[in-house]
């Protein structure tokens, strides 16, 4: 049987340029968070402008629904001066959207050898090229946003200059960083989040690039580890970077290297003094080429 959804789109209309409003991927990540939490499946952005989700009748009519409309209102109140949120519905039915959503995610090519592929699509590679098949499934991350590129720039560079023994990929949603890390030359590499439907997915994905025999998945959190890593990535946001700051450090060996992502302009200051007040000395700081108002930085320890 075809079942009837409910499409929800958010147009996020502004009195600036939005293309070039410094909080416009903020909010189009914070909203998307938001509604990835909550209904457990994945959202569309379409042209930066637009987020569309779908909403069982049941969710729609009830508390879902008018958790998110509260939401926005909460959102409307800290941006209401240049921002304003217009939200619009239909009916549609299951065979018209499942599916949609991968029509956006085409294979992509990021740092010098790294292609990200989604399992439904064709893709030869060139010579030295390395292919990361990933199946987001209902996790978290397809490896397009500036934050990753930006993490795997880096993970590549310093891959390159040392192979790491062990590194430790922080919130890895569907495991792209993890599975980079392992077939770049990591001898293991843990992969830990919080939501155990990401930890399923990237222990599928690790199947799926077999690099299983290098890569832990697990849902422990950062403070219950005690073991050290050469490497450390923590592709999250700045308030998330901030609040495991101790432990992201305490579980840096000497000499390694910390790759924060995540971050956009303007919040960098807070990320360096914290880290240095920690210890750690800044040895990278970079902006994406595509999205630069998106920043990534590479602590060190002595």
């Amino acid at each position: 049987m075809n079942e009837i959804w409910i499409e929800v789109s958010i147009h996020i209309n502004s009195k600036r340029n939005l293309r070039e409003d410094p909080d416009r991927n903020q909010l189009i990540d914070v909203i998307s968070d938001f509604l990835v939490s909550n209904l457990n499946r994945g959202v569309i952005v379409d042209d930066h402008t637009i987020i569309k989700a779908f909403f069982t009748p049941q969710e729609f009519e009830g508390e879902l629904f008018s958790e998110l409309q509260h939401f926005l209102n909460d959102l409307k109140k800290l941006h209401g001066d240049y921002l304003e949120f217009q939200v619009s519905t239909r009916h549609i039915l299951e065979e018209d959207w499942k599916d949609g959503w991968k029509a956006f995610f085409k294979p992509l090519k990021v740092a010098d050898r790294l292609v990200i592929k989604p399992t439904w699509e064709d893709y030869i590679p060139d010579k030295g090229e390395m292919i990361i098949e990933i199946d987001p499934g209902q996790a978290f991350g397809t490896g397009t946003h500036a934050s990753t590129r930006l993490c795997l720039e880096f993970l590549q560079e310093l891959i390159k200059e040392n192979k790491a023994q062990k590194i430790l990929d922080c919130g890895t949603g569907t495991g792209i960083l993890g599975i980079a890390a392992a077939k770049l030359g990591a001898k293991s590499v843990l992969m830990i989040d919080v939501d155990p439907v990401a930890v399923d997915v990237a222990r599928e994905n690790c199947e799926l690039n077999r690099v299983h025999h290098l890569c832990s998945v697990s849902t422990t959190p950062i403070w219950e580890i005690e073991d050290t890593f050469n490497i450390v990535l923590a592709n999250l946001d700045k308030n998330t970077l901030i609040l495991l700051s101790k432990d992201l450090v305490r579980v840096l060996a000497p000499k390694g290297s910390l790759i924060c992502s995540g971050i956009i302009r303007g919040q960098e200051r807070d990320l360096i003094e914290r880290f240095t007040d920690l210890g750690l000395s800044l040895s990278q700081s970079k902006e994406d080429k595509e999205d630069p108002e998106w920043l990534g930085l590479v602590f060190h320890r002595d």
